[in-house]
């Protein structure tokens, strides 16, 4: 494979990441490393793509091998995600700083460390870094969405709705929907929060925040409708081992339960996730997604 091949290949995996197709995404990349055991971009993106698929650890070693074959900006960042997702918050800020050094114009950067700062409970720090790159990129949907996104976790709820207003409203960008989705929950549209979270599933069916706001749309709506949800995606979410041994223990501890209720919600638990996926696809058909919402 010559370098302009494996390059291409690269830059296809990085728009399959971006549109979170994960398994195609790999793919690319391990065809480039199969011929390039040492190429850096490689192991930088192969990095991110077993930090989306929460493999916390091995993104961490394969950010560490990009770094140790070229310390690029993006192998510092998506280190510093992979140890955010490991709990190192202080390690994970070092990381997201060496990543602003080396580029210290890019907003991916600054965003880089205003996650990390936020996750390590650092907030006026964290504002200024998101304050940083929404200003690096000025008018991107993508660091404004960002940034009024934490001023909402924040409970500054009219300085949010504010960067709300300055977002362009055919902009189909997750971080801009899901800070107007998280606008119009506070302000109590929980039908127009929910519709916003499908749009951004729509696409991307893995988005934890989404299906986060989604939850919580319907926890407003009704809390037994909302308990339902929570435990159907946190359950539907294990590994279909783990439901199998959980449900036999569960049927065990409803002693209480006439023994056919028990077998039943075994029963449900090994097709939790399934019943999951169904209720999300079926609340996918009920959304007519228009550009301007």
């Amino acid at each position: 494979m010559t370098a302009g091949s494996a390059d291409g290949r690269l830059s296809t995996a990085a728009r399959l990441i971006d549109a979170a197709s994960l398994h195609t995404a790999e793919k690319q990349v391990r065809e480039v490393l199969a011929t390039d055991p040492e190429h850096p971009r490689a192991h930088a993106l192969m990095a991110l793509i077993l930090y989306r698929r929460g493999r916390h650890g091995a993104a961490l070693r394969e950010a560490d091998v990009s770094i140790g074959l070229e310390p690029t900006e993006d192998a510092f960042r998506f280190k510093a995600l992979a140890l955010i997702g490991l709990g190192r918050r202080r390690q994970a800020i070092d990381a997201a700083d060496a990543a602003a050094r080396i580029a210290p114009t890019s907003a991916r950067a600054a965003l880089t460390q205003a996650i990390a700062l936020e996750a390590d409970k650092h907030p006026v720090q964290a504002e200024a870094a998101y304050r940083r790159a929404a200003a690096l990129e000025a008018g991107s949907a993508v660091f404004l969405g960002n940034l009024g996104r934490f001023l909402l976790r924040r409970g500054d709820l009219t300085s949010a709705e504010d960067i709300a207003r300055q977002l362009d409203p055919t902009s189909d960008e997750d971080a801009a929907l899901l800070l107007r989705g998280g606008v119009a929950l506070a302000r109590g549209r929980a039908s127009e929060a929910r519709d916003f979270a499908l749009w951004v599933l729509k696409t991307n069916a893995a988005n934890a925040s989404a299906l986060r706001l989604l939850l919580q749309a319907k926890a407003s709506q009704s809390r037994m409708l909302g308990l339902w949800w929570r435990w159907s995606m946190l359950v539907g979410a294990q590994r279909p081992w783990v439901r199998l041994v959980l449900a036999p223990l569960a049927a065990m501890a409803l002693v209480a339960i006439p023994f056919g209720l028990g077998l039943l919600f075994g029963a449900y638990l090994i097709a939790c996730g399934r019943i999951f996926n169904r209720m999300l696809a079926q609340e996918l058909k009920t959304v007519t997604f228009r550009r301007d919402f």
